[in-house]
């Protein structure tokens, strides 16, 4: 949730653009896309594993 903060600053920029007929640079576009690329990274890596999660048990071999 904390790193959503950082839309805070985009969302600012993209407003300035759009109602206040800012101008944006090359630089002020790759630091917007390298934001969202940053918090696109961490909201995946804070996901809950998946069903194909490795179990730490040893498996039966069925022989007895």
């Amino acid at each position: 949730m904390s790193s959503l903060l950082f839309l805070s600053p985009l969302t600012a920029v993209l407003l300035g653009w759009l109602f206040l007929d800012q101008t944006l640079t090359l630089l002020q576009i790759a630091g917007l896309v390298f934001i969202i690329g940053s918090i696109w990274l961490s909201q995946r890596a804070n996901r809950q594993p998946s069903n194909k999660a490795i179990s730490l048990e040893p498996e039966s071999s069925g022989r007895t």
